[in-house]
């Protein structure tokens, strides 16, 4: 769901192989009333610093099958059955600090202050999502009527859009990213193709994928970009296109 936009996942679904559903870019976004990351057996959400959702560095899952929430939680604890904590609460438990490893796994959870952060910040989200709808609404309407842009595709009538990212592409992207950067405006290309990247040395050949690494660029789009630093951003793009 790159950007945000829901795509339909129901006819890769009923190919019968099980779906990970990246919703990374998509924490409030929807199709056909479905949240993104609950059409698949297992949907995963990003929560860093620049989503919708930001706790600094943490993540999350959502998943169809009990059994697969259960194991989660056992991995991310190092694959520990039960903490000396939950052991010490049960009737009749002795030696409680003592714990039974079922997989090897590392530890992956997020500290108590990025956890807390999270739940303040879900408080939050619809706000920031009104935010996020009104800047990307106002780079359509500033550069749909420029042929020199492509724009990105707008939500369908049954869906609900995150507007993670404002990606455009341009001929000329590169000179527009460097005179961008002068102008002390951070844009980026979310993201680079894997398959170009030397360490792969992959002689496959994506044209639609390399075309977009050629000229796509994510511009400023977030919660407290200001109107004032928007139509900077607008009137410096449209400058150099």
């Amino acid at each position: 769901h790159y950007a945000g936009k829901p795509i339909y996942l129901d006819n890769i679904c009923k190919l019968g192989f099980p779906v990970i559903e990246d919703a990374a870019h998509a924490v409030a976004s929807k199709k056909e009333n479905k949240s993104c990351g609950t059409v698949g057996d297992i949907g995963i959400y990003s929560f860093d610093s620049i989503k919708n959702i930001a706790c600094g560095e943490a993540g999350g899952i959502v998943c169809k099958n009990p059994e697969m929430a259960t194991r989660a939680k056992k991995l991310r604890y190092s694959g520990v059955e039960k903490s000396g904590f939950q052991n010490a609460n049960q009737t009749g438990t002795k030696n409680w600090w003592k714990h039974e490893v079922s997989e090897a796994f590392p530890k992956m959870i997020p500290t108590d202050i990025s956890a807390a952060i999270g739940l303040e910040q879900l408080k939050k989200l619809a706000t920031h999502q009104e935010v996020r709808k009104q800047q990307w609404q106002k780079y359509q309407d500033a550069f749909q009527a420029h042929s020199e842009i492509i724009c990105p595709v707008n939500p369908e009538g049954d869906e609900v859009h995150s507007y993670f990212t404002y990606l455009i592409r341009l001929k000329n992207r590169n000179e527009v990213a460097e005179k961008l950067l002068e102008c002390e405006i951070y844009s980026t290309l979310r993201y680079h193709p894997l398959h170009m990247s030397h360490f792969y040395q992959s002689d496959i050949s994506l044209p639609n994928c390399e075309e977009i690494a050629r000229t796509g660029l994510n511009i400023p789009l977030h919660p407290r970009l200001t109107k004032e630093e928007q139509n900077f951003v607008i009137q410096s793009i449209l400058k150099w296109i």
